[in-house]
């Protein structure tokens, strides 16, 4: 598994060198300002940073990389050490994206290969996903922690959750059923707390405002809202591109414990 790692590793940075547009506003404000801010004293924040409703972790996560590549690479510039270093990690977030439908597919299905090259020639892993997006890392952690089970599943879901509040929601109708879950989740966000705290220099729940703006005071309104046909007519089709066909042949043979994880989010943001 560490050769076919590292062969799609190469595969999904080579593709990220080629990508020169931007997919989307959030690569910038998720990542590379806030690293600036962490790394350099400067870097333009959103409003999202200013009222509290992201975590420090994920920016902190690259923020580590790029330390690490000033000290192994310190003849190449700064820009092109923060350029180079956030391409590879979002290679790396992608390519074990693509291992994790691998082991599923050989866990569930019968046909794994087909369901890697399936993930490897999608236009949306390669355009949108092999990006700096928290989108990217959850869905990493969502397919991870589908895969293993125990202690190591818990504490994925509850990493998840901090990186993107909404990754709880593919678990509305699989919740975990243990005191083990919540000894994860207790300690997970309690670090987490810790942390932005230190970095909002004030104590700070991120989770806590995200729902807040999102559920109590139903602010996100403000930034447009979808049809409840949008995701099935829409944005799926859009993603799967020429394999629609597929994908809904393939709903009808996808076991129960994976379709679960498709079905809640469909609800709730329908």
């Amino acid at each position: 598994m560490l050769r076919l790692l590292i062969a799609l590793w190469v595969f999904r940075f080579l593709g990220g060198l080629a990508l020169r547009t931007y997919f989307d506003p959030d690569e910038y404000w998720q990542v590379y300002e806030p690293v600036g801010k962490i790394l350099a004293g400067h870097g333009e924040l959103t409003w999202e940073w200013r009222e509290g409703l992201r975590s420090w972790v994920y920016p902190l996560i690259y923020a580590g990389f790029i330390r690490l590549a000033q000290r192994l690479l310190p003849s190449f510039d700064s820009f092109t050490q923060m350029e180079w270093t956030v391409k590879a990690v979002n290679a790396l977030v992608t390519a074990l994206i693509d291992l994790y439908c691998y082991k599923l597919a050989i866990k569930y299905t019968r046909y794994p290969k087909l369901a890697l090259l399936v993930s490897m020639t999608s236009w949306f892993m390669f355009a949108y996903v092999n990006r700096s997006l928290s989108n990217s890392a959850e869905t990493l952690l969502l397919a991870a922690a589908i895969y293993h089970r125990g202690l190591l599943k818990y504490y994925l879901i509850a990493f998840g959750s901090i990186i993107r509040p909404t990754a709880i929601i593919p678990w509305l109708l699989a919740p975990p059923r243990s005191l083990l879950f919540i000894k994860a989740f207790a300690q997970v966000n309690l670090l987490n707390i810790l942390m932005d705290s230190w970095m909002y220099k004030q104590t700070m729940v991120a989770s806590w405002k995200f729902f807040e703006f999102n559920l109590t005071r139903g602010l996100a309104r403000h930034f447009g809202t979808a049809s409840v046909i949008y995701y099935p007519l829409v944005a799926i089709p859009a993603m799967t591109g020429t394999f629609m066909l597929h994908a809904l042949i393939g709903l009808f043979y996808t076991p129960w414990k994976l379709l679960r994880h498709i079905i809640s989010p469909l609800i709730v943001y329908s």
